[in-house]
């Protein structure tokens, strides 16, 4: 709608049915487009909670790591990890 208002100088009306005339006229592309950014939304939603996950997991290990050369005077650190959510 805002492009129409932009680029054409119509009005707020003129934009509002345009935008909706384009639904009415090619739902199978906007069904498709929408399924689209659904799988494509999906996938980095994974992604992301993925890499967290893993930066969670390999910090995690880094600390056990150092943990187990008695770098902390054999300190437990799991006190670091209590509201972490859990690895995939």
């Amino acid at each position: 709608m805002n492009a129409t208002i932009s680029t054409e100088g119509a009005t707020g009306f003129d934009a509002l049915s345009r935008s909706y005339s384009y639904v009415y006229q090619v739902p199978w592309h906007c069904l498709g487009y929408s399924t689209l950014a659904l799988v494509y939304g999906a996938a980095l939603v994974f992604f992301v909670g993925f890499m967290g996950s893993l930066v969670i997991y390999l910090s995690s290990w880094g600390i056990d790591q150092a943990n187990s050369a008695n770098m902390f005077d054999s300190r437990d650190p799991a006190f670091l990890y209590v509201k972490a959510p859990g690895s995939f």
